[in-house]
């Protein structure tokens, strides 16, 4: 395999941190291996402290004993950091979809401009009230920053019916969305005639 020059230079020696030594510990384990860790990070966020932040979480999962130390071979060090990277950026995704649900990208003005945060407040209790029990559920879970699989290990159910609930909440938006316009463009017209009429 071609060595490859990261944003730190290359590659150190491939060794794996494997069986033949039992008695290395987390923190020897990081020591040898963040940098390059941090660098494989680098190339899937494009933010340093991001990555580093993604191989901290690494090892904080690992000191908390999920894995013993004779697993953790650089074939499993890579798999977790892209594994991490493929988390942060899908929850960094779904957090901008549930910003963009409240901050008006799903019902903002007819002519662009931004919702004063009492109209984002009343959407934000306007959505709430309409939903489902389980949907709403999920929504909060996602704005309080939790991911599609801590969600479902929390409600018991499948990650697939978290997504599922995820696009009904959306669907719903849309639908409330297409009702305000309607009744803005009734507004509207109610404005213009009377206008006439004077």
């Amino acid at each position: 395999m071609p060595k490859r020059s990261g944003p730190r230079g290359p590659d150190p020696p491939v060794t794996d941190v494997g069986v033949s030594d039992r008695s290395r510990t987390i923190g020897e384990v990081y020591e040898q291996n963040h940098v390059w860790m941090e660098d494989d990070a680098y190339l899937v966020v494009r933010d340093r402290d991001a990555a580093e932040g993604i191989v901290q979480r690494i090892f904080v999962k690992l000191l908390r004993g999920r894995v013993a130390v004779e697993k953790l071979t650089r074939k499993y060090l890579r798999r977790a950091v892209r594994n991490t990277c493929t988390d942060a950026l899908a929850h960094e995704r779904r957090e901008g979809e549930v910003l963009a649900l409240f901050a008006g990208e799903f019902g903002d003005g007819n002519d662009g401009t931004p919702l004063a945060m009492n109209e984002t407040t009343e959407r934000w209790a306007r959505l709430l009230a309409i939903l489902p029990p389980r949907p709403r559920e999920i929504l909060l879970a996602l704005a309080q920053g939790l991911s599609h699989s801590e969600i479902a290990a929390y409600l018991g159910i499948s990650v697939k019916t978290v997504e599922t609930h995820w696009q009904r909440v959306k669907a719903i938006a849309r639908r409330e969305r297409e009702r305000e316009r309607e009744r803005g463009g009734e507004e509207r017209d109610d404005l213009a005639i009377a206008r006439c009429e004077s």
